[in-house]
């Protein structure tokens, strides 16, 4: 429809029915009205072209981490293969040691894949604060209120008298030195937003070339490790590496004691973390529902309300789908940054720590056989002290990274109460709007 006709209707009505003065010059309003469609559809254009730039330049760096992972993933399966392959053709070792060495590289390739996944998981968590950190909320915000532009000569003779026509004119120029001054400023702060991808794809990309590495140094180790049982079973006396499982017995129950504390903390993890989602999952749940019912309730406001011209009943229904449609975005960013902070929360808390943790008590347990192997039985008291040690240095960090949960919990649940916060007070704005609107029948 017609914007131009609607917006001169007041002026019109006042003129005929001899309320104002004929003589009074309301054609300014059509040429700011141009003024601010032409700047706010341009603006919209010059967005959409950033969107997609930003788009692009995030999907050909996914493109590059899934190559860095199509080159780690098939070298450590096959490094995997080849040692079994070794152990399968090593000459002069019984097949009880055999199987058991073979039962050992089973047993390190989960933690290999456990490698595998952290890499993963952390370049996720990095990729996912650059797509919704770096430029997605200075665009969101510089899009709500860009389409703001289109009807902002309708909320100025809302909030004037229509016959001060100086103010009104004072006004809109204000407004439009405004919109301008945003739209340099904008522009400027998402250009940077985009150079700045750069600097967040070099921390990731060297961040994730640490991580391959530290997996590759992890796998090579856990072979070279367990190469030595397949020599040692050709150096001891007896020949028999049955003879040496048998004094794993000597760490067993301390090694078990460890494991099933250490586990028992995991699983403490895994109820704070089911916590810590189910609280997300209410205040998410609070959210929508408030935002749904204010919907509802101004939906029915503007559907029975009276005296609406045509034009003016369609104008608010079309305003009505852009707000539920930005509300619904607003929602979903609140979603996504909470979830962000859960995986963070999930990966980077605890679970390293607990893996390396269980990693080194399996490892301290089978240097046993080793010291034996190499004909160092004293070398055994020795490894149990740095056993011991090294429990002694990581239970209490474990325990600490289970209290730091506590801080976690809070901030995430800061945050999501501040982003729900916002979108009541925009979703409050965009009601408040249409309210005056309606009093005003558009005018």
């Amino acid at each position: 429809m017609s914007r131009n006709v609607t917006l001169l209707t007041a002026a019109v009505f006042l003129i005929a029915t001899g309320i104002v003065s004929a003589s009074i010059d309301y054609s300014f309003l059509e040429r700011f009205h141009v003024n601010f469609t032409t700047l706010s559809n341009e603006v919209e254009f010059e967005l959409q072209q950033k969107r997609e730039f930003n788009g692009l330049l995030i999907r050909e760096f996914n493109r590059e981490i899934l190559l860095e992972f199509g080159i780690m993933i098939p070298r450590m399966r096959l490094a995997h293969n080849e040692f079994i392959q070794y152990v399968m053709n090593r000459d002069a070792v019984d097949d009880e040691c055999r199987t058991y060495v073979l039962f050992l590289a089973d047993l390190y390739m989960f933690f290999q894949q456990y490698d595998i996944q952290d890499c993963a998981y952390l370049t996720h968590m990095q990729l996912r604060d650059d797509a919704l950190n770096r430029f997605l909320p200075y665009e969101h915000e510089f899009s709500r209120e860009n389409s703001r532009a289109t009807f902002q000569v309708i909320q100025t003779l809302g909030r004037n008298r229509i016959t001060d026509v100086d103010a009104i004119e004072f006004e809109l120029n204000d407004e439009l030195n405004y919109y301008m001054g945003l739209r340099q400023y904008y522009t400027e702060l998402l250009e940077a937003e985009l150079a700045k991808h750069g600097e967040d794809a070099h921390v990731t990309i060297n961040m994730l070339e640490a991580c391959i590495a530290y997996a590759f140094f992890w796998q090579d180790d856990d072979h070279e490790y367990l190469r030595t049982y397949l020599d040692n079973d050709s150096t001891v006396a007896s020949g028999n590496c049955s003879a040496l499982v048998e004094i794993n017995e000597l760490f067993a129950n301390r090694s078990a004691e460890s494991t099933e504390l250490a586990l028992a903390k995991w699983n403490e993890n895994g109820v704070y973390n089911g916590v810590l989602n189910e609280l997300i999952v209410l205040n998410m749940g609070e959210m929508v529902h408030r935002m749904r019912k204010v919907n509802a309730e101004t939906y029915l406001l503007m559907r029975e309300a009276q005296g609406l011209d045509e034009e003016c009943q369609e104008y608010l229904e079309w305003y009505y789908e852009l707000m539920v449609s930005l509300q619904t975005r607003d929602v979903q960013l609140c979603g996504i940054y909470a979830y962000s902070d859960v995986v963070a929360d999930g990966i980077a808390r605890f679970r390293p720590r607990a893996r390396y943790l269980l990693r080194m008590n399996s490892r301290a347990l089978h240097q046993v056989v080793k010291s034996f192997g190499e004909g160092d039985e004293f070398g055994v008291g020795d490894e149990l002290a740095k056993f011991e040690e090294m429990l002694d240095q990581q239970m209490p960090l474990l325990r600490k990274e289970l209290e730091d949960h506590e801080e976690v919990l809070q901030e995430t649940l800061y945050d999501l109460d501040d982003c729900r916060s916002w979108n009541f007070l925009f979703q409050d704005n965009d009601r408040e709007y249409i309210e005056m609107n309606i009093d005003s029948n558009c005018q």
